[in-house]
This record gives C-alpha cells, structure tokens and sequence, in this order.
C-alpha cells in the first residue's frame, strides 16, 4: 500500500495544478452575465458613464452605479480606438495621455476583438483570465510541480493580491508580468535580442516593466564588451517605451502626463502605510487582507536580502522591484490593500522562484506569500449595496453612515460578501444646478462653483444629522473666509470659517436638515470674492446618529 502510494505522489501535484486551474476557471465563469458577457471585469463606473465613447455607450455592459469605476474602463475604451485617432478618447478617459502611456493591453484586445468593437471589449475583460492560465504555463518551467514546496511557491504567485487585483479590474500589470516571464525564459535559453524584444513589448504594457531588463545584467567582473551588451539590451528594452511616451507628450502636452503621485521620496510612504496599518490593526484587534498583503511585501524584501545571490537573474530582477517598493507614492498605498500589490508584481514572483526548501526557506513561504488570504476578497464583485445606490441621476452624492465611513476611513476590511452598516434609506443627495466641470480632462465628479450653486439634500420623514466630506483644491494663494447656509437668502448658516488654503479632504461638522428638498449652497462672506478659484470633488454626506453632538 505505502509502495502504491509513493507511485502515485510524482501525479498527485500535477493534478493538483490541474485542479487549480480548474477552480479558477469555474471561478472566472461567476464573472459571466449573458446580458453584459465580463465585462464585470472591467468596472465601468457611473461618474464616468455619460463620458464614456457612444461606441461604448451602445454597448450593452456592466457600470457600476455611485462610483467613478476604476482605470481598465479607460484603457478597454482605448482599446477601441488603439491609435488614439478618436477626438473622443480626451473626453472618455480621465487622463489619456497617462493612460494612454499602458498601451499593449489595448492593442492586444482590439486583435482579439477583431477590430469589432462588442468582441474587443469582451477580449479586453478575459485578457487577465487568460494572462493567469499563460503565467501559470510559463512558471513550470522554474517550479516544476513534483513537490509541495513547489506546489505552493507555483501557487503563490497565481493567487497573491497584485495577480488578483489585476484580474478583478481588469489592468495591466498581470499582462505586463507574463511578458516579463516570457522574456526571462527567452534570455535563459540564449535568445538575448529576442527576449529584449519581449520586454519593450512589457514596457509598452506597464513603463515600470523595463525594469526587468535588470535580469540580463553580467556578474562582476565588468569587462568593455560585457557593459555594451548590456547597455544595448538596455536601449532596447526602455527605447520603444520612451518614443511612445515623447510621441504621447508631443500632441497631447507633457505636462499633463500625470502621475505625480505615484511616486515619492524613498521609504517615505512605504513607512507611512506601515504606521498607519499598525494603527488600524490597534484599532480594530484583528488583521484583514491588507494586513497580510503588506506582512507578505516585506517578508518578500527580506528573503532577498537573506538570500543574497545577485547571480541570478530573478534576483535582480527582484531586487530592482524592492527598490521600486521604497519609491512608491501616496497614491500606490492609499486603499485598503493597496494598488502596490500589483505595482511589485514581479517581485513576488521573483520571491517565489528564489525560495529553497530548508526550514527559513519553509517559514518564508509562508510569510511571503500571505497576500492570498487577499485573493478571493480582491475578486469580490463591486455591485451597489442598496444602502449605497446613488439613483439613476446625473450627479447623485452618497449618502454614509458614520461607521461605514470609519470603515473606509481607516482602510478596513469589510467582510467579502457582508454588507456594510444601513444608511439613510429615505434620503437623497445631488450636485444642484450651478455646478460646472474643473476642466474638459478632469474627473466627472470634480466641479467648480458658479453663483448661486448648491448642493441637494432631499429627506423623507425624520430631520437628519448630516455632516459633510469633500476634497478642495483651491487654486489661490492663502484661504478665504466662507458660509454654507440653508434656505432662502439670507439663509439659516450652518457653518461659517475659512476654505482650505491648500488640497486636502474638507470635514464639516454635522448639521440638522429638515424634511423636504434642502438646498446646501456655499458662499464667500465678501461677495466680491469668488469661489470659482475652488475645486470641489467626491462629496459625501455622513448620516450621525440622532441626537449626537457635533465634535
């Protein structure tokens, strides 16, 4: 019997890959609707849906109702029109030329689509589902699966956070990853140019995937030749990606290339994100994904650092990720996980394919690859809670409860499936008339005030305690003294003091409002001042409970 046994474990972990892939594959198919095929996948949102392409628009497909949807509704709307040529695009995306910048993904759903445009957006939502089949092919050629150790090193990459979070969105930093894997295996079987040539193609996919050009440096001791090679292989890989990028600056504008916030001093917010998880896992007594994501990341740069072997080429490659990890802005880390998940993809990858089966090698699986207790809540699908249903109505503002707004305030995990805390259900807020888009490139939900705009609060039933969140983005120097009041003028004032001297997220204390239609209407206390030279974004109103006292 034993002897049997031992036969049958060299198939017991093959079967368990094709088990695995089985699974996902069952699992991709809850992404499927036979009204709006995946693009659930995509996440069109509600703010952006009015902007969309009216290609798009004719397109039946899923939007996602109260929220502005995430970035892969820009780049599947690229993918319809791949040469930028459409007039339209500017207006559809929220930053064409930053988006535009990611470009490969597009392309290759646009030839998967056959240039039509129903097939295109289809191909572009399951591009991540057969990315994940692809880099789970191309992995057994470094982990094959004879053991359990391999098993779950193959495994830790298939389903961490970053691999999940570029599925469920539908971006590109898993295309991105099987290229890098493809352009590796490339340069080890001597194909050096080829694999070059694989990684521009990654580049042009994600710009942060030059990077992995790092796998074809030379060991020391440098020699004349070795450095030519290595320059060239260089150029090769960051050449097309640059031209793009020139080309994009040149007839849409450098300066509006964006992404400033992606990146900062080093270890700056990789520190702050530390600090601030310590505290909310103080606060709530118990870990969530994002906890586990980010122990996982650091266990990652340790292990690179315990196992030190800059032979390697996935070392290095693993290595210049690291460093990556330390440069990452404010808008990388902010969420609940963490858009850094993904944006160090190949670092867990290269963490996995470095790991050796000894006891540190064993207690470092572990650790290193906790960010899957984040897979299946990252897959989650993001339909309106009713609670949270902003109405089918141009411009509608949310509505929170104080506690489901601690919630997001302090990135916490709300169970994969669980609702959050009831709102309001008898009220309903909006943008009044009056209001005005910042700019033709900004976000939909981001506004300027003309004379006599207000916001609407309609309530059905009891008064309500409401306060009030909202991003200002002044564009004058100092503050500037202002009231929002209620009622016909002069009206009832709910709150007097100064706007913001500068950006940051503006919270009023909580005021009653009566039953009926409420206009909320904000004004300079000298009225030869005006507050067009203020930007508002993502207001929300938060619903206190009855009788508590402003802070």
């Amino acid at each position: 019997m034993l002897a049997r046994l031992r036969q049958l474990r060299p198939r017991l972990y093959p079967l368990l890959g094709v088990g695995l892939g089985g699974w996902f594959f069952v699992l991709a198919l809850g992404f499927y609707s036979t009204e709006v095929g995946f693009t659930r996948l995509i996440e069109f949102g509600h703010y952006f849906h009015e902007r969309a392409l009216p290609q798009m628009q004719e397109i039946r497909h899923h939007v996602v109702v109260g929220t502005p949807g995430y970035d892969g509704q820009f780049y599947a709307q690229i993918a319809l029109h791949p040469l930028l040529q459409e007039d339209d695009l500017v207006r559809a995306a929220d930053n064409l030329p930053y988006r535009a910048r990611r470009i490969a993904s597009s392309w290759a759903a646009w030839l998967l689509g056959f240039g039509q445009p129903v097939f295109i957006i289809q191909a572009y939502a399951i591009l991540n589902l057969l990315c994940w089949y692809a880099a789970a092919l191309l992995l057994l050629h470094w982990i094959p699966l004879t053991s359990a150790f391999n098993f779950l090193r193959w495994s830790g990459c298939l389903l961490c956070a970053g691999t999940a979070m570029s599925i469920r969105q539908s971006l590109a930093d898993l295309p991105a990853m099987v290229l890098i894997l493809a352009g590796v295996l490339l340069l080890e079987r001597g194909r050096p140019w080829l694999s070059a040539g694989v990684l521009a193609l990654s580049g042009l996919t994600k710009e942060t995937s030059v990077l992995a050009a790092a796998g074809r440096a030379e060991p020391l001791p440098f020699s004349i030749p070795s450095w030519l090679r290595q320059i060239a292989y260089a150029a090769l890989v960051a050449l097309p990606m640059l031209l793009w990028m020139v080309w994009l600056g040149s007839r849409f504008g450098f300066d509006s290339m964006g992404g400033a916030r992606n990146f900062a001093l080093p270890g700056v917010e990789l520190g702050a994100k530390i600090t601030d998880t310590a505290r909310t896992l103080i606060d709530r007594g118990r870990p969530w994904p994002g906890f586990w994501t980010l122990l996982a990341l650091l266990a990652q740069i340790a292990w690179l650092l315990v196992r030190f072997v800059p032979r390697l080429p996935w070392w290095r490659i693993g290595a210049v990720f690291a460093v990556l990890a330390l440069f990452l802005g404010e808008a990388v880390f902010e969420g609940y996980i963490g858009a850094y998940a993904r944006a160090v993809l190949p670092l867990t990858f290269a963490f996995n394919l470095l790991l050796v089966p000894t006891r540190l090698g064993w207690a470092f699986l572990i650790l290193g690859n906790l960010s899957i207790l984040a897979f299946l809540p990252s897959l989650r699908v993001h339909e309106p809670w009713p609670a949270h249903r902003l109405y089918e109505e141009r411009g509608a503002i949310p509505i929170r409860s104080v506690e489901s707004q601690r919630e997001r305030e302090t990135r916490a995990f709300l169970r994969w499936m669980q609702p959050p805390p009831p709102v309001a259900p008898h009220a309903a807020a909006d943008w009044g008339e009056r209001w005005e888009p910042a700019s033709e490139g900004s976000r939909w939900g981001q506004r300027r005030p003309q004379p006599g705009a207000a916001w609407i609060v309609r309530i059905e039933g009891d008064p309500l305690l409401l306060g009030l969140h909202v991003t200002v983005v002044p564009e004058v120097t100092g503050s500037m003294p202002a009231r929002l009041e209620t009622g016909p003028p002069p009206g009832r004032v709910l709150w007097s003091g100064e706007l913001p001297a500068s950006a940051e997220r503006w919270k009023l204390p909580p005021f009653e409002l009566p039953p009926g239609k409420n206009e909320l209407r904000l004004v300079p206390a000298d009225p030869a001042h005006n507050l067009g030279a203020f930007k508002f974004d993502d207001p929300t109103f938060i619903l206190h409970p009855s009788g508590a006292d402003p802070p």
